[in-house]
């Protein structure tokens, strides 16, 4: 899991940076100083859940998250506070923030609200993963079908074929006057009528 902080307050950033998250399954930490830094590592990076501070230079973390839901990205968002202002939550709801944290956080319950984000991308991650395997599978047996359709082409051709030399067995017919009117290579058409007759 990848997870991105961002948080103008140095002593704030240096502090969540401090926190033990490989214990709970994040094994790849950025920081960032500002929004604008943050939507860079966004860009150039599969950034999985970032926690960002609502207030940050440049880009806050409303445009941050607006950011993020514009584009699709499959980043979940974590935004902290200290402000309670309704207003706030109301449009981190509207840019589907994962949650809207109050300072100061205590870091059990952030470890709690970022432990139930990794639960939702492991749940997407699966059920992408799901939907990959089905289309697979789904290629694999339309790939399967389309054989068994030439097979039956070739069948059918080489019913065709038995046919015009059973309606035309007073012309003289050659392997290669076959070959040229039904496509086939005359040594390939050849083996097939030995095969089917």
């Amino acid at each position: 899991m990848k997870l991105l902080i961002a948080d103008d307050e140095f002593i704030i950033r240096k502090g969540l940076l401090s926190l033990d998250w490989a214990s709970i399954g994040v094994d790849q930490v950025y920081s960032a100083e500002n929004g604008i830094q943050a939507k860079e590592y966004l860009e150039n990076k599969e950034i999985d859940i970032v926690i960002s501070d609502i207030k940050t230079p440049g880009l806050d973390g409303l445009q941050l998250s607006e950011y993020i839901n514009q584009y699709s990205k499959e980043t979940i968002i974590i935004l902290l506070t200290g402000f309670g202002e309704f207003e706030y939550a109301q449009k981190a709801i509207r840019h589907n923030v994962f949650e809207y944290m109050l300072k100061p956080i205590r870091p059990d319950e952030l470890f709690k609200v970022v432990m139930s984000a990794m639960k939702i991308i492991e749940q997407k991650k699966y059920q992408n993963r799901v939907v990959r395997e089905h289309e697979e599978i789904t290629g694999a047996f339309n790939s399967v079908e389309k054989i068994i359709y030439s097979f039956r082409d070739v069948n059918e051709r080489i019913l065709d074929i038995l046919n015009y030399m059973a309606n035309e067995y007073s012309r003289e017919i050659s392997l290669n006057d076959l070959a040229e009117k039904y496509h086939f290579t005359p040594v390939y058409l050849s083996r097939l009528i030995k095969k089917e007759t």
